[in-house]
């Protein structure tokens, strides 16, 4: 018989479930009968009955992921303050309230600080922030919606607090860390608010289709209609980092949020493979609980504002980096004069080998040690937002002006992008 390959048989026309491949093997020449039905053909009956999965079970995925505060990457987040300081209080008893109030939580569907027996609180949609001995109220102070305003404030409706005296000059300072309460436009989607990392028992082809389960309060709890959470990650393999939740705000009133995870739950496990007809991919539907190895709860607040914020964060009044008014702020006179002048240089040092042109221009050392003065008086150059002008606010601006960016120490609390856009408009008042 000649000997034909096998690229050269003619195609079946079709192929029955009757038909069958003999196999011979060339040693013994044993005969083996195969079905085709059992190579060709591959329903979800067969493929149910013939393939096993390698994993029937969650075995190994209890505390196999960890989930932690992630980093918040949008310049439209800002951090609430961890502690308000206030000073400037002069009468007698009222000296007491020159203290420093740290974040105590919810209260009246508002963020409240604490010092003793001292608050700062507000009530309900009222316009002004109170401060109170105990149950008193001693004075309130006009401020922004989420949280009162830094630098100096205004106090409104005195009672003259608790020795009588209308107390004016006080200026409140503040502190913000990562762990503080946030707060974005009711527009924005943040999703980095946790983030999760992968430990799972899995092999190379395989992963995973996870929800991650979490509660949630929100103050006032009529607004809970404010915010939609998803907590879906499909295709998880293990060593991998993603997002564990996201925050959409859809209402139109301030909503503070408390949100935990508190455990997973696995959808399906996919085993996964390739050929040289293509791929192929099984699914393994669970839908069982895991545990996981921390339940961390961040607490935020969705306003309902414009992306960038400029009426929900406290408001402040940029002063001009012109400082010689000459219509350009630049490097070479500018922010030498601004620089000279923070650390202690004035009088004829403070302008000396630095030329000065055009009409109406800044140019004797008294004009300009003024202008600089007031703009520190009046926090303008606070780039960071800590309620007052210190050594951190002016490396800020020398670092941007030079073309280094900021500075990642003395931020308090703030982004890159939102230090980079307050030197920007002090560079565009």
């Amino acid at each position: 018989m000649a000997t034909k390959n096998i690229s050269d048989l003619e195609r079946f026309s079709s192929i029955e479930t009757g038909d069958f491949f003999l196999v011979i093997n060339t040693g013994t020449r044993t005969p083996k009968k195969i079905a085709v039905e059992d190579v060709i053909f591959t329903d979800q009956n067969t493929a149910n009955s013939k393939y096993r999965f390698t994993r029937n079970s969650l075995d190994g995925f209890n505390n196999s992921v960890s989930v932690q505060t992630g980093d918040f990457l949008e310049d439209s987040v800002y951090s609430t303050p961890e502690t308000i300081r206030f000073t400037g209080f002069t009468g007698a008893a009222n000296t007491a309230l020159n203290s420093t109030y740290s974040l105590s939580g919810i209260q009246n569907d508002h963020l409240a600080w604490s010092s003793g027996n001292f608050s700062i609180t507000k009530s309900g949609s009222g316009v002004y922030w109170n401060l109170n001995s105990g149950s008193s109220g001693l004075f309130q102070f006009s401020s922004g919606l989420t949280y009162p305003n830094f630098g100096p404030i205004t106090l409104l409706n005195s009672t003259g607090g608790l020795s009588g005296v209308n107390e004016s000059g006080v200026v409140s300072f503040q502190t913000k860390t990562s762990s503080t309460p946030i707060f974005f436009s009711q527009i924005s989607r943040v999703t980095g608010i946790f983030e999760a990392t992968y430990n799972l028992p899995l092999s190379g082809f395989e992963s995973a289709d996870i929800d991650f389960l979490y509660t949630t309060e929100t103050f006032p709890s009529s607004n809970s209609g404010n915010l939609s959470f998803n907590a879906d990650n499909s295709n998880i393999s293990s060593g991998q980092k993603s997002a564990a939740t996201s925050i959409t705000g859809t209402g139109l009133n301030q909503t503070i949020f408390t949100l935990g995870v508190t455990g997973l739950k696995v959808n399906k496990l996919i085993e996964s493979g390739s050929g040289i007809f293509g791929n192929f991919s099984f699914n393994n539907f669970l839908s069982s609980g895991a545990s996981i190895t921390n339940s961390p709860v961040v607490t935020g607040i969705v306003t309902n504002d414009s992306v960038d914020l400029q009426n929900t964060k406290p408001s402040i009044t940029f002063r001009s980096l012109d400082i010689d008014n000459d219509g350009l702020a630049t490097t070479g006179v500018d922010l030498v004069l601004l620089e000279r002048y923070f650390n202690g240089t004035t009088g004829n040092a403070l302008i000396t080998g630095l030329s000065f042109s055009g009409s109406g221009v800044r140019s004797g050392f008294a004009d300009i040690q003024n202008f600089i003065q007031s703009g520190i008086d009046l926090n303008g150059y606070d780039v960071n937002e800590d309620g007052f002008v210190g050594s951190d606010d002016i490396n800020f601006i020398l670092n941007f002006g030079s073309g280094s960016g900021v500075p990642t120490s003395g931020r308090n609390g703030m982004k890159s992008g939102q230090l980079q856009s307050n030197i920007s408009t002090m560079y565009n008042v």
